[in-house]
């Protein structure tokens, strides 16, 4: 299925991202460049002859970039973007919005420049790790749900099918539910004094994130929204303009 494709993901080596390295690479992936923050890349993809590490975040547009020309030089061209960064961090306002929705749109404008038909690229997929509470209220994490809620908006609005007929660009939105990684113990929730509570859905294993990919890929659509929640994947379909009276 993905013998042909270049793909790139950032956010590569955190506990969803990582999965999704494992799953990509399991399929016979030609070529994946893992980007992330750190300065090394983990023991378990270092030996493999068709892993390109970079270190790059999500923050700042010209240096991601600068990494994405500089991949695609050197893939001759790629097909598949996947953003898996992301932070919870309720104590900072303005690091959650930087990294989950400014990052995101940095991500998807960049990747589109890069690879839009209509400017010599070749058109793809371009693949958002989103949240189901970028679509669901929830009280414990006010500004993690507020961020998540712009990308899905921005992704919503930026998959307009003539400017994927224009681009040859596909977009997709990967929403999970509670995922067993360190992106919620890492956070500072707990030192706000919130009322404690339960989490929205039980713990899942990250795989089923990186399997609602291969899954949603699969789909023709030119956007599309899709679900993993305790195991169980299925798209899902938000509100348009059209569905306003």
């Amino acid at each position: 299925m993905l013998s042909n494709v270049n793909a790139i993901i950032i956010g590569g080596l955190g506990g969803i991202g990582s999965a999704i390295c494992r799953q990509l690479l399991s399929q016979n992936i030609k070529k994946l460049a893992i980007l992330d923050i750190h300065d090394n890349i983990s023991n378990e993809f270092q030996d493999k002859l068709n892993v390109k590490y970079v270190k790059c975040g999500i923050e700042c547009r010209d240096t991601l970039k600068n990494a994405f020309e500089n991949i695609w030089i050197d893939f001759d061209g790629f097909d598949l973007v996947i953003n898996s960064a992301g932070i919870v961090n309720e104590l900072n306002p303005e690091k959650c919005f930087s990294v989950n929705t400014l990052g995101a749109i940095n991500f998807v404008t960049v990747s589109a420049d890069v690879m839009r038909k209509d400017k010599n690229g070749r058109g793809g997929t371009i693949v958002n790790i989103a949240s189901t509470l970028g679509y669901l209220p929830y009280k414990g994490f006010p500004i993690y749900v507020a961020s998540k809620h712009a990308v899905l908006g921005f992704m919503k609005s930026i998959g307009d099918p003539e400017f994927c007929v224009l681009t040859g660009l596909r977009f997709i939105s990967i929403c999970p539910g509670y995922t067993d990684t360190t992106l919620i113990g890492s956070s500072s929730m707990h030192e706000l004094a919130l009322e404690p509570q339960s989490e929205p859905f039980p713990p899942q294993n990250p795989l089923i994130v990186a399997d609602c990919i291969l899954k949603s890929l699969k789909s023709n659509k030119c956007s599309s929204f899709w679900r993993c929640v305790n195991g169980e994947i299925s798209e899902i379909e938000l509100l348009s303009v059209n569905d306003i009276n």
